[in-house]
């Protein structure tokens, strides 16, 4: 297993490939650890193998903690300079935990402390941690760290160097997340069972598991992005099109239409809203309570003022954006005489 560098699929995985870097930076500071990269014996991989009974599950936690200045650890100037192989660490190296870097818009949700995808994404790493220590006569590992950076998207995109970071925050312009969490044995207990029951499913049956339609925090649909690089594209192929084919195509047409007449009745419910508050911009009872307010307009970019007055500094930044993937469906009336 070679080197495995992360390729962003998404603009705001790109941003937060990005800015890691300085969210260590911030990291280390709020947390008073040192953070390093972490690589495995044999190659550069980001990701980690678990260890026995595990082999199958993998782990690419951004930062190991480990306790500052110990084992003859030179200090660097940058948390993203610092690179530790597995087989290198000192033995008087105290491992304190996996910490796991994340950038948020304002318009996320932090949820007290953090989404549910993203504990679970740590508490992984932090069993991994622990067992992996336990298997080289290590202290346990007993905990995590999750860091995340919040702010707005034009904020997030002008973050250059970890001062930028450090001047947004000052001025309340970003937040900085910061939460510790303990290794927990229901992860073990209830988790790991599911994980083992879908890997002996569908990876030791080599049988595809079945296609979802949910997009995960970043408004991604994973399942999508796994089909196409499975597959991948092929402009000259075609195939005919069987039952199954053409059953699922004439389900997603009602479903289609049924989205559209839900999307036309909620219009028409908002507006009878309208019409009963007759300008009242609020409305309560013991069972509801119903507000109507104005919200100012986001400040954007205005690239089409920019190429009137510049035009050569607008065709210097334009940039195309990523191909990506347009499915469209066309029911036919069957032909007299097909079957």
């Amino acid at each position: 297993m070679g080197y495995e560098k992360r390729k962003p699929t998404t603009e705001v995985m790109a941003r937060g490939i990005r800015l890691e870097p300085i969210v260590a930076a911030l990291a280390e500071e709020a947390l008073g650890l040192e953070l390093y990269e972490f690589r495995s014996d044999d190659e550069y991989s980001e990701t980690q193998r678990w260890p026995e009974p595990y082999p199958m599950f993998s782990a690419s936690p951004d930062r190991l903690a480990f306790e500052p200045f110990l084992g003859g650890v030179e200090r660097v100037a940058a948390p993203e300079d610092r690179l530790v192989k597995r087989a290198t660490m000192a033995k008087d190296w105290q491992l304190v935990g996996p910490v796991e870097l994340k950038t948020m818009s304002e318009r996320g949700k932090w949820e007290g402390a953090g989404p549910p995808s993203y504990r679970l994404q740590l508490m992984s790493y932090i069993w991994w941690a622990h067992l992996d220590a336990l298997s080289l006569k290590r202290p346990p590992v007993g905990c995590g760290f999750l860091v995340c950076l919040q702010a707005k998207e034009e904020s997030l995109g002008s973050i250059q160097t970890v001062n930028d970071a450090r001047d947004l925050l000052r001025l309340k312009a970003a937040k900085l997340h910061v939460h510790t969490y303990d290794r927990d044995p229901v992860f073990v207990e209830q988790v790991i069972p599911l994980v083992l029951e879908w890997w002996d499913r569908y990876v030791e049956t080599k049988t595809p598991p079945p296609a979802v339609g949910v997009l995960n925090r970043d408004g991604v649909d994973t399942c999508a992005q796994a089909l196409q690089a499975h597959f991948g594209y092929h402009e000259e192929r075609a195939i005919e099109a069987g039952e199954e084919l053409v059953r699922l195509a004439e389900l997603r047409e009602e479903v289609r239409t049924s989205i559209k007449a839900l999307e036309d009745d909620k219009r028409r419910i908002d507006n009878e809203i309208r019409m009963k508050l007759a300008g009242a911009k609020l409305a309560e009872s013991p069972r509801v309570k119903i507000s109507v307010s104005q919200t100012t307009g986001r400040m954007r970019f205005d690239a089409a003022a920019l190429k009137a007055a510049e035009p050569e500094t607008h065709e210097k930044y334009m940039s195309r954006g990523a191909s990506y993937e347009v499915m469209r469906v066309t029911l036919r009336e069957p032909k007299e005489g097909a079957k």
